[in-house]
Formats: C-alpha cells, structure tokens, sequence
C-alpha cells in the first residue's frame, strides 16, 4: 500500500535480536510519535501502546482468531529474533493464555480497545 508501518514489536524491543526491552515511558513516545504522522497502520499486541494511538486511528481491525490458527502461523513463523527453542515454547505458552490472560496484552483487554474504538 505504501502506506507507513510500524511493528510494536518494533517499539517494545530494543535489540530485536537480544530482546531487549525499551523502558515504557520509551516505547509510548515512539507510538505517539509515529501515530502523529498523517496516515499509517500500526500493528501488535501490546494493548497499552495501542491504547495511546487509538485515538489517533480512523480504523480499527481486530483479528480475533481462534487459537489453532494463531498457534499454526506462530509455528509456520518459528522463532524470530534470535530466539532458541526453549524461548520460542515459552512464547507458544504465553501466546495459548491469550484469552486468559487479564493483561493489557489480553483477548479481554484487546475487547474493550476495540469497542472503545468502534463506538
């Protein structure tokens, strides 16, 4: 599309191949600033940074896949940034709590962003 694009990941990681991650006063500073630009997605699962563009957003799509799809496309990807196997079940395990998980990085907490969002 041309359009700009940023990963949350992206914004949460400093060294995507150490991991390591940008403190969070950091990564919000990044999201608002790129959001500021006049036209761009953004994408990830990090419901707090999404929350600080979401005002900013003309539209909203949440892909609220079952967890046989996630799982399959998590598995087709493999490990990213440099992750060895154990990181990547660690990953697989955190992913498979999605919807039960009470974080920001949660089905419910992605559920009131978008409602939030498409009133």
């Amino acid at each position: 599309t041309g359009i700009p694009h940023i990963r949350l990941d992206e914004v949460y990681w400093i060294d995507q191949t150490l991991l390591k991650k940008r403190g969070q006063a950091e990564a919000l500073k990044l999201a608002q600033e790129f959001a500021l630009t006049p036209v761009w997605v953004i994408e990830g699962v990090f419901g707090w940074l999404v929350d600080i563009v979401a005002p900013r957003a003309t539209v909203l799509i949440w892909l609220d896949l079952p967890w046989n799809v996630c799982e399959a496309g998590l598995i087709d990807r493999g490990p990213v940034y440099g992750a060895n196997e154990a990181e990547f079940n660690d990953l697989l395990a955190w992913a498979h709590l999605y919807w039960e998980r009470r974080t920001s990085s949660s089905h419910a907490a992605h559920g009131k962003i978008f409602c939030a969002v498409n009133l």
